[in-house]
């Protein structure tokens, strides 16, 4: 198989040094961000985020007005959440992804295959039905092995999707794997320390977010609380809660009330929110 002359230095991170440099680069346009939610994941959200903020408005003040501004309110942040978890959550399963390709990859290796071929006989594995979960990172797995059919520098090509991913863990991995596969190194001593570090990392990401899963969860009740009891005292004396509606006083109190939630809901998520 060739190798192009700037094997391991992708043409892609030739340019980004570039653009880092304030220089112009030229040739293929960016890729699409692997990450980013889908048109209708958005329109979903802003949806059920907005109808929720009317209702709990509604339930809050009795005025529709009101109900509108604090959608208006919550929707950035709402919008801005939604989309920083949704990559969070999708890069975490990459890397996973990865992970588990690369072990495969590993095994091929250790029987005396190139890295090249383990990463063939991986597609097909996954196109048979195999019990092998690439699902977000097998167009990408067709794509390095046609372009190293076509005499494209595999090594390039590894590397060119590790830097789509915005992984540093994967990123790691494919430096070494293709430092090893150009100067001739053990590639089953590589691949293995690289994905030991990998599962390591993993590990302690998953205990965290099992470890937060209970606060997140009291989190979502404590925010629904002011507005269960709202609805109840409603219930129970609508007469004695309706003079909130009535007086000026009491549509202060409803106006602080739903700050005081607003920003207890974000500094919850604040604290929450844990990334390695």
């Amino acid at each position: 198989m060739k190798n192009s002359k700037n094997s391991g230095i992708p043409k892609l991170l030739t340019r980004k040094r570039q653009a880092e440099k304030g220089g112009k680069s030229t040739g293929n346009a960016k890729p699409r961000d692997m990450y980013e939610p889908t048109y209708f994941a958005y329109i979903s959200v802003v949806l059920i985020v907005a109808a929720a903020a009317v209702a709990g408005g509604l339930i809050l003040s009795g005025r529709l007005i009101v109900s509108i501004v604090l959608a208006c309110a919550i929707l950035p942040y709402s919008i801005k959440e939604f989309r920083e978890t949704y990559r969070s959550n999708r890069k975490r399963k990459v890397e996973k992804e990865f992970l588990e390709a690369m072990q495969l990859v590993l095994s091929d290796v250790s029987a005396g295959n190139t890295v090249e071929q383990a990463f063939v006989n991986l597609y097909e594995q996954y196109e048979n039905g195999d019990s092998v979960k690439i699902d977000l990172i097998a167009a990408d797995i067709l794509k390095i092995n046609r372009n190293a059919k076509m005499n494209y520098s595999f090594y390039d090509e590894l590397q060119i999707f590790a830097l789509k991913t915005k992984s540093e863990d994967i990123l790691s991995c494919a430096k070494a794997v293709s430092i090893a596969g150009c100067k001739g190194g053990d590639m089953v001593y590589v691949i293995r320390n690289a994905l030991a570090n990998m599962r390591i990392k993993q590990e302690t990401d998953d205990e965290v977010q099992r470890t937060l899963a209970m606060p997140k969860y009291n989190l979502r009740i404590i925010t629904v609380m002011p507005f269960a009891l709202v609805l109840l005292m409603r219930a129970v004396s609508k007469d004695y809660i309706e003079t909130l509606y009535r007086s000026k006083v009491g549509s202060i109190v409803v106006a602080a009330a739903a700050a005081v939630i607003f920003l207890a809901w974000i500094l919850g998520n604040k604290i929450s929110s844990v990334k390695l």
